[in-house]
């Protein structure tokens, strides 16, 4: 799944080299980011629920139309997913998914060029994950059992550009459940990262 991922990317790539219209604008670029992970919905035996720091690396293409300012953004990288929460008995948990993501967004500048706004959809396929489980008498790990291995989610946003950098704040919703035998636990996100245009 990994490697479909990279290689529908690398066609998105491909598509904007290919397009006849000369005066639209291309760009490619990297991207960096830092993200407030949680967990929801939980079910009835989880008494809090608390956030997880994340992270993205990763690339990113970008085609804007001209006059109207439109544009199509395929995204390729790897990104840390996840949340903590406890239970009764004073039982924590912290759930990690590693994952490569291939996102794929339509937007609009604003205000000149500078601004952005912009919706799309991701897929994530799991790389690594685990679970680590915290009692008042030990602290162990394990895989997080029934593990979907493969997601799909959305993402929305306002973003900014200065020059060849980038900027994105971006809320995301994974719609698929985190584990196959019950509808709890979807990956949800505040994200912010920085680009930067190589292209």
């Amino acid at each position: 799944m990994i490697r479909f991922l990279i290689a529908c990317f690398c066609i998105f790539l491909w598509l904007g080299k290919e397009t006849k219209a000369q005066n639209f604008t291309k760009n490619i670029g990297i991207k960096v980011g830092l993200a407030s992970n949680w967990l929801a919905p939980v079910p009835e035996e989880v008494v809090s629920r608390g956030n997880l720091l994340g992270y993205q690396v990763g690339i990113f293409g970008r085609i804007t139309t001209p006059i109207t300012n439109f544009y199509f953004q395929p995204e390729l990288y790897y990104a840390q997913k996840g949340g903590r929460y406890t239970l009764l008995g004073a039982v924590e948990k912290e759930a990690r998914i590693n994952t490569i993501d291939l996102g794929a967004h339509l937007g609009k500048r604003l205000f000149m060029g500078y601004g952005r706004v912009q919706i799309g959809v991701i897929f994530s396929s799991v790389a690594s994950q685990e679970l680590m489980t915290k009692t008042p008498i030990s602290t162990f790990t394990t895989p997080i059992e029934n593990l979907n291995g493969f997601m799909m989610g959305m993402q929305i946003g306002i973003g900014a550009d200065l020059k060849k950098f980038t900027f994105d704040i971006r809320y995301e919703s994974i719609l698929t459940n985190l584990v196959s035998v019950d509808n709890y636990f979807k990956p949800r996100g505040l994200q912010f990262s920085v680009g930067f245009k190589i292209l």
